[in-house]
């Protein structure tokens, strides 16, 4: 980040630490409308209309005349759109009446907070979140040669615009990852033990599965989802939770149990203690992989890596279980819901995506409190592009599908061209590689350049990430 006169001023309006919120996620095209010029005209004529054109503003409603952010309807609702549009425009007019029509806020500190920066220009909305009492924008605001993230909500149930306590501002101008991630491991909870719980009572929908220890999983159907009370060896009952009305798949572990909530991707490890009691930790499920391979690679390592958003490493220490979450004392550039993080084995992938941008950087364990950034060689080969599908992480529909000598480029609906294709294919496909580098060729003039980024990710010449399931020997 450049040291300057704007960044000091910045940091002055906004403060030096924002608060990193957890909240996903869709792309806002925005455009800047222009003001048509008055034509030249006798000055008689001027001169009346300049004073209708005085009487009408001062006497009715104002409008809008200039739309500071423009948003896709399939993101937001017409109502919701025209808030958002409104909010900046009484921002970029220092109108505190138009502002507090739309947003319940302190206009005046909102004014000072914004008038630093260059609402004429066009701006993006980098990211939504939808969530179910609000929804959280991410727009992308400029200040001379800086671009800052900006964090607003449109709240549901009053249908305007609310901020949190502190303004959320981010830098944004070159996301970079962080060489190292300080750990902090703390003791699991114990699962709740269920001591007046009468198994014959309960009414609902009913099914069981038994463990090859005597231990018995009871999956009850809830009007929440599907309700997981186990049963130990010991005769005690344990609740597990509700996550979803799907089925499990589980497996014994020589110290407890795992179980995999199949529907919703959450997995529960209980860990038996040597006190007999039993500790319990959730985790999100590896979004990559299929739930047979994540099973075998869980007992292959002494540390568990559980990634997507709420990302943990759990292992154990002087004889308990204990998590540590990776974003907790992470310094990220941006929103932490802009991360997520995926697992190779032994090493963490953190992975940064907006609608602009996506990147990845991977990280061993240094000793027991630190994942350190590391540089990791992996050779391109031909046979990586043969009969392989690639889907894009940020969009499942933006695709690159090999067969044959022949590629099909499968595009998203929102990123087909003029032409309206949402398929393209090539023939007669040549590749050359060059160390991680894929070089491809086909006819009528075609070419393609593609980076290996790991065992499972290829890269285009734009950024974006593609993973497949099988592994690239």
């Amino acid at each position: 980040m450049k040291n300057s006169r704007i960044k000091q001023a910045i940091d002055e309006a906004i403060g030096k630490d924002p608060l990193l919120n957890e909240a996903f996620v869709e792309k806002v095209l925005t455009k800047k409308k222009t003001r048509k010029s008055l034509q030249w005209v006798q000055p008689v004529i001027v001169l009346c209309t300049m004073l209708v054109l005085g009487f009408a503003l001062y006497f009715l409603p104002a409008e809008n005349i200039q739309t500071a952010v423009e948003v896709e309807t399939s993101l937001l609702t017409e109502e919701q759109r025209g808030v958002v549009e409104k909010y900046f425009d009484a921002i970029s007019k220092q109108d505190t009446k138009a502002l507090q029509k739309v947003a319940n806020v302190n206009a005046e500190t909102v004014l000072k907070e914004y008038s630093i920066f260059d609402l004429e220009q066009p701006f993006e909305i980098v990211k939504t979140i939808d969530e179910e009492q609000r929804i959280l924008l991410y727009i992308k605001l400029t200040t001379g040669e800086l671009d800052y993230l900006n964090e607003i909500q449109f709240v549901k149930a009053t249908g305007k615009i609310e901020l949190s306590e502190q303004q959320l501002f981010y830098s944004y101008d070159d996301i970079e990852f962080p060489r190292s991630i300080d750990l902090e491991f703390r003791s699991v909870e114990y699962a709740p033990e269920m001591l007046n719980f009468d198994l014959k009572s309960q009414r609902q929908a009913y099914e069981k599965e038994l463990f090859v220890d005597g231990a018995i999983l009871h999956q009850l159907k809830d009007e929440e989802g599907t309700w997981r009370v186990m049963e130990t060896v010991e005769g005690e009952f344990l609740d597990v939770g509700i996550f979803s009305d799907g089925p499990s798949t589980t497996t014994v572990r020589p110290d407890g149990y795992l179980i995999i909530d199949d529907k919703a991707s959450i997995v529960t490890r209980l860990y038996k203690h040597s006190n007999g009691n039993y500790q319990i930790v959730h985790g999100d499920f590896q979004e990559d992989r299929g739930i047979n391979s994540y099973m075998q690679d869980f007992h292959d390592e002494p540390f568990y890596f559980w990634g997507v958003h709420e990302a943990k490493i759990v292992t154990f220490l002087d004889g308990e279980l204990v998590s540590a979450n990776i974003f907790e004392h992470a310094k990220l550039d941006g929103p932490s819901a802009f991360y997520s993080v995926d697992t190779r084995g032994s090493m963490v992938l953190l992975k940064y995506d907006d609608n602009y941008a996506q990147k990845s950087n991977y990280y061993l364990m240094e000793g027991f409190d630190q994942l350190s950034t590391t540089e990791i060689h992996y050779d391109a080969k031909e046979s990586h592009l043969q009969n392989n599908v690639f889907i894009n992480r940020q969009n499942y529909y933006n695709q690159f599908e090999f067969y044959g000598n022949n590629l099909k480029i499968k595009l998203a609906p929102e990123d087909v061209g003029i032409d309206g294709k949402s398929e393209m294919i090539y023939t007669n496909i040549k590749v050359r590689v060059e160390e991680k580098k894929y070089f491809l060729t086909g006819d009528d003039g075609f070419t393609l350049q593609l980076t290996r980024k790991d065992d499972r990710t290829i890269v285009d010449e734009l950024g974006n990430e593609y993973y497949t399931d099988s592994k690239l020997e």
